[in-house]
């Protein structure tokens, strides 16, 4: 929750201090979401066997390390649509209902698929490069719609 609150603040403040590069920004913190899952198998099995014999609080504090970088940039990437999308729109109301109705429906979503679909049909491993993937979709559709707006 600390990442999601801090990021959320620094989304906030990058989409104030670089409105015109909004859409760039999102699409980076997107990407680097999608880098962190493409590794986190790998840091995985190294926290692992790194940490197999540490105690539970040493693991804690690893861990809360470890996921603080990717939840900073999840939290970011909410608040910066906000402003992109309520650049475009007269009712900030409007914008931030919309914007979190869908991420929230997204969220839902994407918890049944993975719950019940892909980790039915495929494995860990294979889960996490799936959204991976999706997470590089979005920042190249990002990236694409700066270049043609």
């Amino acid at each position: 929750m600390l990442g999601l609150g801090t990021g959320a603040l620094l989304g906030g403040i990058l989409a104030d201090s670089f409105p015109n590069r909004i859409l760039p920004l999102f699409a980076s913190f997107e990407f680097a979401i999608g880098t962190f899952g493409l590794m986190s198998p790998f840091l995985i099995t190294w926290v692992a066997d790194r940490f197999v014999m540490a105690s539970r609080a040493e693991m804690a504090i690893t861990i809360f390390f470890l996921l603080l970088l990717p939840t900073i940039f999840m939290g970011s990437t909410l608040p910066m649509l906000v402003i992109y999308v309520n650049k475009t729109h007269d009712h900030i109301g409007i914008s931030i209902g919309t914007l979190y109705f869908f991420n929230t429906l997204g969220a839902s979503l994407g918890s049944f698929i993975t719950g019940f679909i892909l980790f039915h049909f495929f494995t860990l491993n294979q889960t996490i490069y799936f959204a991976a993937v999706m997470n590089f979709t979005v920042a190249v559709l990002m990236f694409r719609k700066r270049i043609s707006a």
